[in-house]
């Protein structure tokens, strides 16, 4: 009982990061829209222009690391699933890594907040997170629709 409850557990905090094609395809199509979406929805001011951009992109940088990481996890879990080389301790250290990237994405938020008030109105900085709350609604949506459940049937060494 308690194996299936880490595995249902560990599983659906997995969906919500997803299979390393589907976010690489989704991620590269949504970040170039997303700037778009940033450039009309917001009012930057000229000349807090550059230094808005710049900032922005070094966030959307650390943000795709954190989501590197969370791949490089999935595939990890991936492959010892597929092998058949899963135990419950490993499931369990995976799970406690997949909540540090978790928190990691969050801390890069919360420190561009503050950057972001300094050059938005906060009217704009509600609009900005509220546009990465969709974006990353989409992209946990997809990998949703793309991840299989773990089977209750496998056996955990």
């Amino acid at each position: 009982m308690i194996r299936r409850l880490v595995t249902l557990i560990l599983i659906s905090s997995f969906m919500a990061v997803c299979y390393a094609d589907a976010l690489g395809d989704l991620h590269s199509a949504l970040l170039a829209k997303k700037r778009d979406i940033y450039a009309s929805e917001l009012t930057i001011d000229e000349k807090d222009s550059a230094a808005f951009w710049k900032v922005y992109d070094e966030y959307e940088q650390k943000q795709l690391e954190h989501s590197i990481d969370a791949i490089n996890l999935m595939r990890k879990f991936n492959d010892k699933y597929a092998t058949g080389k899963i135990d419950l301790q490993s499931m369990v250290n995976m799970q406690a890594e997949f909540f540090r990237i978790e928190g990691r994405k969050l801390q890069t938020k919360q420190n561009h907040a503050e950057f972001f008030s300094n050059v938005l109105s906060k009217e704009d900085v509600f609009r900005f997170y509220q546009i990465e709350k969709k974006v990353d609604a989409l992209i946990r949506s997809n990998i949703a629709e793309q991840t299989p459940i773990f089977a209750p049937e496998v056996s955990l060494k």
